[in-house]
């Protein structure tokens, strides 16, 4: 009797893994069914012009991280290659996206580098002032391409923990009241 009542619990727990991980998949292939269905004709993806190029790289991550690089994640990789960028934003991203899909990304690493302003940071454009944010995509984007000069990446760091605030957290800005966004990506 007492197997038995050990067999039923190894089921049950099977079958609600089983259910729960089914569920989890069936979400999954509907969120990228979406995705595809919002592909543009042109290989981007989104409807507002000024993020197109970060609704695309988001896409693209999306469909990599989730082992679908099919025909979508193709065209998308084509479309974002062709795209000039018009912020160290969008630089950063789009280095991350093409640099996990093995493209060579050093011409962009290059770009980004003469980005960075002398307090180790980087800011919107080349020669705004630095920011938290901007400066965390581009550390992420080094990161993809495999960038190793330690130089630059300590700089970075240290600009960053320049701008953390007494609480711990960071903001946008220096300055600015910590919130939980940017303390998570800065970390």
């Amino acid at each position: 009797m007492k197997k038995y009542k050990i067999s039923s619990l190894i089921i049950l727990i099977s079958l609600f893994w089983v259910s729960s991980s089914y569920a989890q998949s069936i979400a999954i292939a509907n969120g990228l069914t979406w995705l595809s269905g919002n592909h543009n004709a042109d290989g981007s993806w989104g409807k507002q012009t000024e993020l197109i190029l970060i609704d695309t790289t988001e896409a693209i991550n999306a469909f990599k991280y989730l082992n679908n690089t099919g025909t979508d994640y193709a065209e998308g990789i084509n479309y974002l290659s062709l795209q000039n960028t018009i912020s160290t934003d969008e630089l950063s991203r789009k280095i991350i996206s093409l640099a996990n899909a093995g493209v060579d990304t050093s011409t962009l690493v290059s770009a980004l580098i003469v980005y960075r302003n002398s307090d180790g940071g980087w800011g919107l454009s080349a020669g705004f002032e630095s920011e938290a944010l901007t400066a965390s995509l581009s550390l992420l984007a080094l990161k993809a391409a495999s960038y190793t000069d330690q130089n630059t990446i300590s700089a970075a760091l240290g600009y960053l923990l320049s701008t953390q605030n007494p609480d711990g957290g960071w903001g946008f800005y220096s300055g600015d009241d910590s919130n939980v966004y940017m303390t998570a990506m800065v970390l």
